[in-house]
């Protein structure tokens, strides 16, 4: 287990925390062409699932900590962050279990620079955005967070189709308020589902990992085939016969319309390439 600073860039992108914390994930966007590439994606790599990481900004400001659920991948679905007419992805990015400052506060980050006149190194490294830090560095920032009022988010949505959210009983299409019409998700639902389906996509059949490797191991989303923002009302789920294993990419095309493509036509998508 190893404990880094992850570089939020709140000062240039800020909408993109929020978009974070509410997909469960920990993103940054590279550049085509930037010279630092490289050197960063070396250090990602190096991320394991259950390392634990601090949402760093500038100038020793921190927002909340979190433990990686996934190992680093390149992918998913777009932060549509949009800047100078521009839309930014963000794709280089873990899945995270957040703890937060509450977003509503203002601002949603302490500053901790008498870490630094304490001894702790709380420094980044010029055109690095991590950086691996140590177990006494981690705790005293998180004892911050934690007297900050900081909050635990562990339940990742991404628009009208990522799998989340309790783990009581399986019913989904609650509404819950937290960013236009996010739909509950039940986390017993998402297991069910994958321990009778598998980690194979039902749409182009394969799994992240024989593609990318370790990388791609255990990484997978689940696609409910009922357009729950049409239900408007509560529903006991069935985990087999609603739910199915995507890749982020399917998914990603399922979803690129409204109302979404369903698994076969996609499928005859691939056929016809």
């Amino acid at each position: 287990m190893n404990y880094w600073f992850f570089i939020i860039m709140y000062d240039w992108f800020p909408e993109s925390w929020k978009a974070m914390v509410e997909m469960g994930i920990a993103a940054q966007h590279y550049p085509s062409g930037w010279t630092n590439e490289t050197r960063n994606i070396r250090t990602l790599t190096q991320m394991r699932k259950g390392d634990f990481i601090l949402a760093t900004f500038k100038k020793h400001r921190f927002a909340g900590y979190g433990v990686l659920t996934s190992d680093f991948y390149r992918g998913g679905r777009s932060l549509k962050i949009k800047k100078n007419k521009k839309i930014y992805a963000f794709q280089e990015r873990f899945n995270v279990d957040w703890t937060i400052i509450p977003l509503d506060n203002s601002p949603p980050f302490i500053r901790c620079g008498d870490l630094k006149k304490e001894g702790y190194d709380i420094d980044l490294t010029r055109g690095l955005c991590v950086k691996q830090t140590d177990e006494r560095t981690f705790i005293a920032i998180q004892k911050k967070i934690d007297e900050a009022g900081a909050q635990k988010f562990s339940q990742p949505f991404e628009h009208l189709d990522e799998e989340v959210l309790d783990d009581t009983e399986i019913y989904d299409g609650a509404v819950r308020k937290v960013s236009g019409n996010a739909y509950k998700r039940s986390q017993e639902a998402r297991s069910k589902c994958i321990d009778h389906y598998g980690m194979r996509c039902a749409v182009c059949k394969h799994t992240l990992e024989e593609i990318y490797g370790e990388a791609g191991r255990d990484i997978i989303h689940v696609h409910h085939l009922r357009e729950l923002s049409s239900i408007g009302e509560e529903y006991k789920v069935d985990p087999i016969e609603d739910l199915r294993p995507v890749c982020p990419n399917c998914h990603a095309v399922i979803h690129s319309r409204t109302p979404a493509y369903s698994i076969e036509e996609v499928i005859g998508f691939l056929k016809k390439t």
